[in-house]
């Protein structure tokens, strides 16, 4: 019924946005400290670029070279942004924001007395499914 409605008007809002985003590189440490840069290709697949740099072990991280402090809005209830986003108060408290699902393991809340927060710690691989965390 109106759920699966809901999901359908949100996966619209979703694919509609993706078409937005701008091409960036980022540059990737995976868990065995191996360094390699990924970009998305005009399917929309996740693809490596140039050789994997061999590393010495340690967290996964992606590199952000380019901080975006504004949270993208997807529909009038739902934004989408990184840590950054999260980090600005000010923007946060314009978009009439409440509720925020911090995904970044090992980053605590920034605002824990202001907003409410669902932490899952994952990774941000393509591979990722966050819906058996929800």
């Amino acid at each position: 019924g109106s759920q699966r409605r809901r999901s359908m008007s949100l996966l619209e809002a979703l694919s509609k946005k993706k078409k937005d985003l701008q091409h960036v590189t980022i540059s990737v440490r995976d868990k065995t400290g191996a360094v390699h840069f990924e970009s998305l290709n005009e399917d929309g697949e996740c693809v490596e670029e140039g050789e994997r740099q061999k590393g010495e072990g340690g967290e996964f991280f992606v590199v952000d070279t380019k901080p975006d402090a504004e949270p993208a809005k997807i529909t009038d209830w739902l934004f989408v942004g990184s840590q950054d986003a999260a980090a600005n108060v000010e923007a946060l408290e314009k978009n009439n924001i409440k509720f925020i699902i911090n995904l970044v393991p090992g980053l605590s809340p920034f605002f824990p007395d202001v907003f409410e927060y669902l932490c899952l710690p994952l990774l941000d691989l393509p591979e990722t499914n966050i819906l058996p965390s929800l």
